[in-house]
């Protein structure tokens, strides 16, 4: 009796945790985490990074029209800081992304953190 209830939970945890995404990555296994805001990545990012010399910098006039464009969402401001946030790019410039504010989002910093360990 006993066996057959651990077994029933076990299945239950089982079921619970293969259930508990419901998929939709992108090519580099990565999504938008709707419920808690952010970007993440359930898989490792394969592509070949291009050498120091050809990664594209970063343009401050794009981030301000992101900014402009998507408020803060702490503050609703659409320029100046941003308390708990980041700009964090969609596709990371050095996997081949834009520097482009529609490749841009707001990510809370421990979120940032968590995605910057994949990149």
């Amino acid at each position: 009796m006993v066996t057959r209830a651990l077994l029933a939970v076990i299945a239950w945890a089982l079921a619970c945790a293969a259930a508990a995404h419901g998929g939709g990555l992108d090519q580099q296994g990565c999504h938008h985490d709707r419920k808690r805001g952010g970007y993440h990545c359930h898989r490792a990012i394969t592509t070949p990074l291009p050498p120091p010399s050809q990664q594209p910098k970063r343009s401050s006039t794009e981030r301000s029209t992101f900014q402009s464009r998507m408020p803060c969402p702490s503050t609703g401001a659409r320029r100046g800081p941003c308390p708990g946030y980041v700009v964090d790019h969609i596709q990371a410039l050095k996997r081949g992304g834009f520097d482009h504010w529609s490749n841009m989002q707001w990510q809370t910093r421990d979120d940032a953190r968590r995605k910057d360990r994949w990149e």
